[in-house]
């Protein structure tokens, strides 16, 4: 019976948090971050602010819940195979999974976190994603060399990919993952 309750109040969590997470990405359709009030994400949730505060300590700690599940979610793709822990040796595999859960959920990030001057947020919550995977998988006997790389490289995929979602992929992926490998293969050798 204990462990029942304590599924129930997990789900119950859960639930509660996701609300909140969804009432945050609708606002920034019409809104940016500075000019929404923790108040109005709670009144679109129907969740009380005392509750808000339950599970987070303002409106950039709940984005920043969302940031991490969309990290979680690009490195639960990558892990469905080995390939994600070298990016070198699988560059070509990890960028196209990345490419197609950008694709996947482009009306997310194209209205969400692109449109009403959210840009410097889209950009800066890519660049942290991708430094902290790169940092953790470029192999280099010379750290200082990989951390230079993986910054670059963070720096390169954040723009492009950036600019790919705002255009509305204009490029086809397959042609975006090309171009993107050629350049990498030349910045290998």
């Amino acid at each position: 019976m204990r462990k029942e309750k304590k599924i129930k109040k997990d789900l119950r969590i859960l639930k509660t948090q996701k609300l909140l997470k969804e009432s945050l990405l609708e606002l920034l359709k019409s809104n940016s971050l500075k000019d929404i009030s923790v108040t109005e994400i709670c009144e679109h949730a129907l969740v009380n602010r005392v509750t808000f505060y339950d599970h987070f300590n303002n409106k950039e700690d709940l984005l920043n819940s969302i940031i991490e599940d969309i990290k979680e979610d690009i490195i639960k793709e990558l892990r469905k195979d080995n390939s994600i822990y070298d990016f070198k040796k699988n560059y070509r595999k990890i960028l196209e999974k990345v490419i197609n859960y950008f694709d996947d959920n482009k009306q997310y990030f194209n209205v969400s976190l692109i449109d009403y001057n959210n840009t410097l947020l889209f950009v800066s919550s890519l660049y942290k994603i991708f430094t902290e995977y790169l940092d953790e998988t470029i192999k280099s006997d010379d750290i200082q060399n990989a951390k230079i790389m993986s910054q670059f490289f963070s720096g390169a995929l954040v723009s492009v990919i950036f600019c790919w979602v705002k255009d509305d992929n204009k490029i086809k992926k397959e042609d975006l993952l090309n171009n993107i490998c050629i350049l990498l293969e030349k910045s290998f050798k």
